[in-house]
């Protein structure tokens, strides 16, 4: 038997704005009986077609993603650009599904079958970055090259603390004046990695190491996601970032913008449109994605040969972006909203 369409979807609707009531998502029969029974519904009063009880299955499921990461790259004396790259990442869910034992009423048997499914993500993890070990000794010996610099914020100050890695395999960090140096090295060119919480990720590429000579690399690294509100207080020289994503708390859902992708040449043509009674036509057209201006053109005919046309001009635009202008510089008990 196969069973199609709205069936359980109002019990389901119940049952889910049950657990999102609830403290824990349950992970047992007596934790689900518990956190339905606190919304008023008796579960085991639910019968199935055949008039017998559902059950209730738990277990976990693990999906893998691409988690996307932006970050700063820069060539050595060259353009900087915001880059993204993507980060294999777990996430781990558990499961409820209540399902009905079948015909033969019997659970966990061929014949068994899901109504319904309710998930919760528990945990999220990334993959590690790789340990690398610690920065060669800071002494150049004769015939190697050093390279070092400074980190600093947008608004100048320096960044203690930076994890600065060199090609991948050496690493060291900025001190309390947000210097770095790099000793010992062969010639060549080499790349910087720069990583410091409520930062974006720095990568400044082609840096040039010659014997016997100091490189210097500066690096501004850009903030990450900050908070809506920012208060300005006389404390140490911190800056205090979030990231944008813990936003979403509990089971609300974030809207995902859709993407433009609808982009003809010709909007409209219709080589034959017939009018009523009283010469009038309407047609419904889906507008491109295309900010513009389309031109409109129309040639009409009656049944005796009279020709007539006309033109007019449709203007197709949305507001698609802001600017955030804030003030370059901040005092003491100055209160901004972003």
């Amino acid at each position: 038997m196969e069973f199609r369409g709205p069936y359980f979807a109002a019990a389901g609707a119940k049952i889910e704005r049950a657990l999102q009531r609830a403290k824990q998502f349950p992970r047992t029969k007596g934790g689900f009986h518990d956190a339905l029974a606190a919304a008023g519904i008796k579960f085991d009063e639910f019968r199935d077609p055949w008039g017998h009880p559902y059950y209730a299955d738990f277990h976990s499921e693990e999906s893998y993603y691409d988690r996307p990461q932006i970050y700063t790259y820069e060539e050595y004396r060259g353009l900087r650009e915001s880059r993204k790259r993507l980060i294999p990442s777990k996430r781990t869910f558990l499961v409820v599904n209540v399902k009905s034992a079948g015909q033969d009423g019997i659970p966990d048997t061929y014949d068994d079958f899901a109504l319904v499914s309710f998930f919760r993500a528990i945990e999220t993890s990334s993959k590690p970055e790789q340990e690398t070990p610690s920065a060669r000794s800071r002494l150049s010996p004769a015939g190697t090259g050093s390279i070092t610099g400074v980190l600093i914020d947008p608004s100048g100050a320096s960044i203690p603390n930076v994890l600065v890695t060199l090609n991948g395999s050496y690493s060291t960090r900025t001190n309390s004046s947000g210097k770095y140096t790099f000793g010992g090295m062969p010639g060549g060119y080499f790349r910087l990695t720069f990583q410091s919480p409520g930062f974006q990720t720095g990568v400044l590429d082609l840096v040039p190491v010659e014997p016997d000579h100091v490189t210097k690399a500066d690096f501004v690294l850009q903030i990450g996601s900050v908070t809506e509100s920012v208060e300005v207080r006389a404390a140490p020289n911190t800056v205090a970032t979030s990231n944008a994503e813990l936003a979403a708390s509990g089971n609300r859902s974030i809207a995902t913008p859709r993407v433009r992708e609808y982009f003809p040449e010709t909007l409209y043509w219709n080589p034959e449109l017939i009018t009523d009674a009283s010469g009038r036509a309407a047609v419904p057209v889906k507008l491109a994605d295309t900010i513009t201006t389309w031109h409109i053109a129309v040639i009409a005919s009656s049944e005796d040969g009279r020709i007539t046309e006309t033109s007019a001009d449709l203007r197709a635009f949305q507001p698609f972006q802001v600017d955030l202008d804030v003030p370059p510089v901040l005092t003491v008990g100055d209160q901004i909203t972003l």
